[in-house]
C-alpha cells in the first residue's frame, strides 16, 4: 500500500537589515514567496513599494520609532499585512489599498495629499497616525474598511473621508484640527467612541445614513452638519462647547450632553504629546456610555471606551503607541522625567536637557530615581489663564475663568453654569430661542419664532414682524390654518398636501424636507437621485458619465473609481476597461498580439490564436498569415513539451 502525505507549504520569514543578507526590502520581497513574513530591523529604506504581485506580511522588529520607509512613491497593498513604520518623508499618496490589507502601528509624515486611501477591498487599519497631511487623513473611495484607534492630526480638509457605497466603519478614532473632522457621503457609516477637537467648520459632516454612538466633539463650529436624503443617528454623545446641530433631514438624537468631557489633557496648540483624551475624575465620559468596555465593565465615552478601546502600550508606561515617543522604552513618555541615559525621556523632542544622574542597577554608586506620577491637571493651568483647573471650569479655554467677561462663543465664560447669556447667542429668557435663532425679544419667554400670536393685543409674539396670526385664522389664503396643520401661514405654497419639492423647505408640512425631490434633476446632467445619480449636486457625475481613471472619484456611479493598476491606459473590467490583466501592462485589449507563444495579449479570449490561423479585431498579428504553421518559437515550445512529457513517462 502506498501512502501519500502532503504537507502544506510553512511560510518563511526573510530579515532585512545593514548585516543582513538582505539589505533592501525590495530584495527580500523579490525572493519570499505568497504568505511570507519581511522583518526588517532598526534603519530607513529609501525604495519603490509596490507589494500588489504577492501578499506577505511586512514588519519592523522595533516599531516606527526607530523604522523609517522613505517611499518613492505611493505604497501600494491588495492583501498584505504593513506593520511598526513610520513612514518619512511620505509621498503625496502616501498607501493605496486594492483589498483586504491590514495596516498597524504606522506613523505617516506630512503627505502632500492624503495618507491612507482605500479603493477597493475590506481592509483593517489599526494605530495608524497621519501627521499634517496636504488634504486628508484617510479616504475611503471603496469597499467596507474597517478603521480603529487611528488619528488624523491637522488635516486641512478631512480628518476621515468616508466616501464609500458600502459601510464604513470608524471606532475609537481622533480627528484633531482642519475643516470637518469626520464626512460621511454616499453609503453608510457606522461611528462609535471616536473624538472630534478643534475643527473649523463640522465635526461631522453626514450626507448618507450614519450612526454615531459614545463619541465626543469638542471646540468645533458645528457639532453635526447633515445634508442629503438620510440623516444621522445620535446617541450618547459629548458636545462642548460647539453651535447647535446645523441642518440635519431626519436627524433624530438621544443622550446627547452638552458639558465639558474633561480630557485629562487637551488645548487647541499644544503638542500631539502633550495631549491625553483620557476623561478626569468627575468626567461625564466615565461609565456612562452604550455596551461594555473591554474589561467588561460599563462603557466608557471617548477613544479608550467600548471593546475597541484597548490601544497598544507595549513598554506599559501607561502612554498609548501613537501618543508616546518610544514605545519600546517605559522611562519616556510625555511629561516623564528627563534622566542622563541619552534618551529623550519626555518626549520634547530634546535629549536629557534638564537631566537627573540615572542608575538603571549598574551597581554604582547613584540611588535610582523612582518615576515621578504624571502631572494632576488641577494642579495645573493647562490654558495659561491663570487658574488651576480645580479652580477654572474650563481650563482648556483661556476666555473661561471665574469672574470673565461672557461672550458669545457658545461657552461659559464666567464659570456661572450658563452659556452666552446676555450675548445674541444666550437665550436669556428662557424659551429655547436667542437672537441669532429669531428671537424679537430675548427678555419675554412667550415670545419666539412659532409662539401663539393673539390677534390685535400690540405685541408680535411669534416674531413675524405683525400681529396678525391668531390661531384658526388662514392669513396666507391656501385653505389651510395652523389648528389644520398649516406649518406656514404667511407662504400660501407651504401647506399639507402639496409636493414637497427640492427647495430646502418643508412643504407639505410633514416634519421632513424635500422627500418628492428625489425626482429632481438638481445639477441638471439629466439624471435624478431616484434614477441612479449618486451625487445630484456634481453634473459631472451621473451613470453612464466618463470615469476618469486614478482621481478616485466614482463619476459613473458604479461603486468603484476607473483605476488602471498597470497604467498601460485599459483598466480591469470591474473598473470599466477590457483589461484581462490589470497587473501586467504588456497584456490589454489595446496591444497587438505576438504569435507562438501561448498567450492571449490583446485581451480577445483565444490564446494562441495565429498558430491556428485566426487574425484578431483590433490585434494583428505581426508576422503571421492565415493557416501558416507555428514560428520558431512555437515549435521550440511545442519540443520542449514533447520533450518534457517523454522524460516523465
Amino acid at each position: 500500500m502506498l501512502l501519500c502525505l502532503i504537507f502544506p507549504s510553512l511560510a518563511a520569514t526573510w530579515t532585512v537589515g545593514a548585516s543582513q543578507t538582505y539589505h533592501t526590502i525590495g530584495s527580500a520581497y523579490n525572493v519570499a514567496s505568497e504568505g511570507d513574513t519581511i522583518l526588517v530591523e532598526p534603519g530607513t529604506y529609501t525604495e519603490s513599494f509596490d507589494f500588489r504581485m504577492k501578499n506577505v506580511v511586512l514588519k519592523s522588529s522595533d516599531g516606527p520609532a526607530w523604522t523609517v520607509l522613505a517611499p518613492t512613491n505611493s505604497i501600494l497593498l491588495v492583501d498584505s499585512t504593513l506593520e511598526g513604520f513610520r513612514i518619512e518623508p511620505a509621498p503625496s499618496n502616501a498607501i493605496a489599498i486594492y483589498g483586504n490589507a491590514t495596516l498597524r502601528q504606522l506613523h505617516i509624515v506630512e503627505p502632500a495629499s492624503y495618507g491612507v486611501g482605500v479603493v477597493s477591498g475590506n481592509p483593517t487599519i489599526e494605530e495608524v497616525r497621519v501627521e499634517s497631511p496636504g488634504r486628508w487623513g484617510f479616504v475611503v473611495n471603496g469597499g467596507s474598511p474597517t478603521i480603529r484607534r487611528c488619528i488624523s492630526e491637522n488635516a486641512p480638509e478631512l480628518g476621515f473621508a468616508l466616501q464609500s457605497t458600502s459601510t464604513s466603519t470608524l471606532q475609537n478614532s481622533l480627528a484633531i484640527g482642519g475643516q470637518i473632522g469626520i464626512r460621511a457621503i454616499y453609503g453608510p457609516a457606522s461611528i462609535s467612541n471616536s473624538v472630534v477637537v478643534g475643527s473649523t467648520r463640522s465635526g461631522l459632516f453626514s450626507g448618507f445614513s450614519t450612526t454615531l454612538v459614545n463619541s465626543v466633539f469638542q471646540d468645533n463650529l458645528y457639532m453635526i452638519e447633515c445634508s442629503g436624503v438620510a440623516g444621522t443617528t445620535t446617541s450618547n454623545g459629548i458636545s462642548w462647547p460647539n453651535a447647535s446641530v446645523r441642518s440635519c433631514d431626519a436627524n433624530s438624537s438621544s443622550r446627547v450632553t452638552v458639558s465639558d468631557p474633561r480630557f485629562t489633557r487637551w488645548a487647541t496648540g499644544t503638542t500631539f504629546y502633550s495631549l491625553d483624551f483620557h476623561p478626569l475624575g468627575g468626567s461625564p465620559m466615565i461609565d456612562t456610555g452604550s455596551g461594555t468596555d473591554a474589561g467588561g465593565g460599563t462603557a466608557d465615552y471617548g477613544l479608550f471606551g467600548g471593546a475597541q478601546g484597548g490601544w497598544t502600550d507595549a513598554d506599559s508606561d501607561g502612554v498609548p503607541v501613537l501618543f508616546d515617543c518610544d514605545d519600546r522604552e517605559a522611562l519616556s513618555f510625555p511629561g516623564a522625567q528627563e534622566y542622563e541615559d541619552a534618551k529623550d525621556n519626555d518626549c520634547d523632542g530634546v535629549i536629557d536637557d534638564g537631566a537627573i544622574p540615572f542608575d538603571s542597577g549598574g551597581g554604582d554608586s547613584v540611588v535610582d530615581t523612582e518615576i515621578p506620577d504624571p502631572p494632576d491637571p488641577d494642579e495645573l493651568d493647562l490654558d495659561g489663564d491663570g487658574y488651576l483647573g480645580a479652580d477654572d471650569c474650563d481650563d482648556h479655554n483661556v476666555a473661561s475663568y471665574p469672574g470673565a467677561t461672557e461672550i458669545p462663543d457658545y461657552a461659559d465664560n464666567d464659570c456661572d453654569e450658563m452659556v452666552d447669556e446676555g450675548t445674541l447667542l444666550g437665550d436669556d429668557d428662557g424659551d429655547s430661542f436667542s437672537e441669532v435663532q429669531g428671537d424679537c425679544n430675548d427678555t419675554d419667554g412667550t415670545t419666539y419664532p412659532g409662539a401663539d400670536d393673539d390677534q390685535n393685543d400690540g405685541i408680535d409674539n411669534d416674531c413675524d414682524g405683525k400681529d396678525t396670526n391668531a390661531r384658526g385664522r388662514d392669513s396666507d389664503g391656501d385653505g389651510y390654518d395652523d389648528n389644520t396643520g398649516d406649518c406656514d401661514d404667511t407662504n400660501a405654497a407651504v401647506h399639507p398636501g402639496v409636493s414637497d419639492i427640492a427647495n430646502g423647505r418643508d412643504d407639505d408640512c410633514d416634519t421632513q424636507v424635500d422627500e418628492d425631490g428625489l425626482n429632481v434633476d438638481r445639477d441638471r446632467d439629466g439624471t435624478t437621485v431616484l434614477a441612479g445619480d449618486c451625487n445630484d449636486n456634481n453634473s459631472s457625475i451621473y451613470p453612464g458619465a466618463t470615469d476618469v481613471a486614478d482621481d478616485f472619484i466614482d463619476q459613473d456611479c458604479t461603486g468603484t473609481d476607473n483605476y488602471d493598476v498597470d497604467r498601460d491606459g485599459d483598466p480591469a473590467p470591474a473598473s470599466g476597461g477590457a483589461d484581462c490583466n490589470d497587473n501586467n501592462s504588456t497584456v490589454s485589449s489595446k496591444v497587438e498580439e505576438i504569435c507562438g507563444n501561448l498567450s492571449d495579449e490583446d485581451c480577445d479570449g483565444a490564446d494562441a490564436e495565429c498558430d491556428d490561423g485566426i487574425k484578431t479585431v483590433p490585434g494583428t498579428c505581426s508576422g503571421c498569415s492565415s493557416g501558416s504553421a507555428p514560428g520558431a518559437a512555437g515549435l521550440l515550445v511545442l519540443g520542449g513539451l514533447i520533450l518534457r512529457r517523454r522524460r516523465t513517462e
